[in-house]
């Protein structure tokens, strides 16, 4: 009772402080959140990368000017302290995020934070939320490490509403265009082929081209609109009305080859197609029939020289194809071809040609949505050209090789898939290698189930085995364990290196010095260095039946006893029973020690105890039966625990049946007579 007491006066004074928590100015508040960043960087860190992310409103989705004023006040006074914190570019980040269709908001959680780690180069992650109220802004906000998903710190504070405030708390101006706003005109000069009947300031026939818009319900009506269109360029003032023909055009799979020549054209004799709206959404249309053709893709290569960024687009539309048909493959094998052809001439990318690496990935990214043999074929052929550029690079590569697996589905193909994971972690290291090797063999490995998970974890297991197979894991732990020894340890939190250590102890990875062969164990338990005891014990319960082979040590250690350290010895008996249970020990003194604990005022004893009982089975029942003869009236919480045991032995304990039905005969306790049944019942069946 003591201890609940002071737990709930421990959560008063908690929410007594929260409560008490002033209002402060919007400085001093963005103050105390820098400070609490400088205190969460880990360990052995001099400087930290760091993205922050827009704060989110939480009370709407309504975007007020307060969010873009604290997040951008926050980037400055982190920008202070450059020494230690260097700042992922805002707009960069947008950008990233939009190219891989990430929307950030709010308090993130681990997973996202996880995969924003693989996309960007930087440690960790800011997000936050405010909430605006009657007098005061709430800001809350987590700090993550996104190789690990960690939360390393959070923040909660309170902003003053003041005039200068108030100001802000509205919503952000937003230019409410009913058309797509690009730009039309920094070309017009330059398209000479075509042929502009209608003048810069005289858009009239923008209506009558609406007018026609407006019924395409005949194969006639939409000549006649094409006819009227084409006689617009794709450049003036007047040429939006081509947006409005598009966006009808796909929605509806309206195929007009003239209008295909019209844009066709338009989309070559444009300069800068990263600038220009028009050329993605001309892409789009010509693609939208099975893909592009054979003259249509001479054009594709022809706009691709002169691409910026955001290439996975022009190639997602570009390899849009869903034939399954050989000759279709080859074909688009063969444009993959001429692209790296491009990229060899250093053709690819405008002012400055780009690197084989940005090209690599942006090509691979690309073929995500599309036929699963392009992304092979092209990874395949062209991956000895990456080079160990960037961790930007680097973390897309894994990323792509993640993808590659869990989209395959044939087993042959998937350990394929797997041999060039391996050779990525035998060739290619940067500072987060050790976080990426753990993620790829976690996602493979089972999850350990408890008593009250079980079942879910069996089931979600199951679902994993299907999709990560063992035999793929098993072929990465044989080729890369001097790398899981390596990087087991080479972590700034504790509890990530207590589940690397863990692994490579589930899967006889050696690690010297950090985990014992069962040799040095054995030594560790006669001596009385407990503090060591401690750490070879809590790994041998990961060993499964290994520890087998010291035996008759881990039986001696349930006898050592210390007044000075009861409570840590009994939690680490408690722990050897389970050790016990997992190689079956089927030494009387073992089983004896573990039946007598069955009653014991410590429930984890207890529990232990009567689990290892059951694992270790048959080899038991002698004893069960033998201590259940010398129990009285008395002893009903020992006899309902023996009486179970034995029931869960079935036909194998058919000898304790004549004990039962005296006992059955002699109690009136209903709960051991339930217990009899239950076991004669068992016993009988089997």
């Amino acid at each position: 009772m003591k201890v609940f007491y002071k737990i709930l006066l421990a959560q008063l004074l908690i929410c007594h402080l929260a409560v008490a928590q002033k209002a402060k100015q919007h400085t001093v508040v963005v103050d105390n959140m820098v400070e609490n960043l400088l205190k969460a960087i880990p360990a052995g860190k001099k400087t930290l990368r760091i993205a922050v992310v827009p704060f989110a409103n939480s009370n709407t989705a309504e975007k007020l000017q307060y969010g873009n004023y604290i997040t951008e006040t926050l980037i400055g006074k982190l920008g202070q302290h450059n020494n230690t914190f260097q700042l992922f570019e805002r707009n960069r980040l947008d950008a990233i995020l939009n190219e891989n269709k990430l929307m950030l908001s709010g308090l993130m959680n681990p997973a996202e934070a996880i995969k924003i780690g693989q996309l960007l180069p930087i440690d960790a992650l800011f997000s936050g939320t405010y909430t605006a109220l009657k007098s005061y802004i709430e800001v809350n906000g987590r700090l993550f490490d996104v190789g690990t998903g960690e939360i390393l710190t959070t923040f909660s504070g309170k902003v003053k509403i003041d005039k200068n405030i108030k100001v802000l708390l509205q919503p952000e101006k937003i230019e409410n265009n009913a058309q797509i706003n690009v730009n039309v005109n920094h070309n017009a000069q330059n398209n000479t082929n075509q042929t502009p009947t209608v003048e810069k300031k005289d858009c009239s026939i923008h209506d009558n081209i609406q007018n026609k818009l407006s019924d395409l319900s005949e194969v006639e009506k939409i000549n006649a609109l094409v006819e009227e269109a084409v006689k617009v360029p794709f450049d003036l003032p007047c040429g939006k009305i081509h947006y409005d023909i598009l966006s009808k055009f796909l929605r509806y799979k309206i195929d007009n080859p003239e209008y295909k020549d019209f844009l066709l054209k338009t989309w070559v004799q444009i300069p800068h197609p990263s600038q220009d709206d028009r050329a993605l959404y001309i892409l789009e249309y010509l693609a939208l029939f099975n893909g592009i053709d054979d003259i249509e893709w001479k054009a594709w290569l022809q706009v691709i020289t002169k691409v910026e960024y955001y290439h996975y687009r022009y190639i997602s539309l570009a390899f849009k194809n869903d034939s399954k048909d050989e000759s279709q493959q080859k074909k688009l094998f063969k444009r993959i071809d001429e692209f790296f052809e491009l990229l060899k001439q250093g053709l690819l990318g405008k002012p400055t040609a780009l690197t084989y690496n940005q090209s690599f990935f942006g090509l691979m990214q690309g073929l995500d949505n599309t036929t699963l043999s392009l992304s092979m074929y092209a990874y395949d052929n062209y991956r000895d050209g990456i080079t160990k550029e960037s961790p930007t690079s680097v973390s897309q590569h894994m990323l792509t090789l993640n993808k590659l697996y869990e989209k395959n589905t044939d087993k042959t193909i998937k350990s394929k898939v797997m041999d060039w994971i391996i050779d990525y972690f035998k060739n290619y290291e940067y500072e987060k290698t050790g976080d990426q090797l753990y993620d790829v063999a976690f996602r493979f490995a089972p999850e350990v189930p408890q008593e009250w998970n079980e079942k879910t974890v069996a089931e979600k297991n199951k679902e994993k085995a299907e999709k990560f197979l063992l035999e793929d894991l098993q072929k990465m732990i044989r080729t890369c364990s001097d790398l899981f020894a390596r990087y087991a340890t080479q972590s700034p939190y504790p509890s990530q290196r207590q589940d690397r250590i863990i692994f490579c102890v589930r899967y006889q990875i050696p690690i010297t010095g950090v985990i014992p062969t069962l040799d040095e164990a054995k030594t560790i338990l006669k001596g009385n260095d407990l503090a060591e005891q401690e750490r070879v014990i809590k790994l041998l319960l990961w060993m499964e039946t290994r520890p087998k082979a010291i035996e008759n040590e881990l039986i001696q250690f349930l006898n050592k006893k210390s007044i000075d350290q009861k409570e840590k010895l009994i939690d680490l008996q408690t722990d050897v029973m389970v050790i016990l249970g997992n190689i079956q020990c089927e030494q009387p003194q073992a089983i004896k020690a573990l039946i007598g604990t069955l009653m014991a005022t410590e429930t984890n004893q207890s529990y232990a105890a009567k689990k290892s009982l059951q694992q270790i089975g048959k080899a038991a029942l002698p004893h069960l039966i033998e201590r259940l003869k010398q129990t009285t009236i008395h002893d009903g919480g020992l006899r309902y625990q023996l009486i179970v045991l034995i029931g869960q032995n079935g036909s194998a304990a058919k000898q304790a049946l004549p004990l039962l039905k005296k006992i059955y005969q002699e109690t009136n306790n209903t709960d051991i007579r339930y217990a009899i049944e239950a076991a004669e019942q068992s016993i009988n069946e089997q």
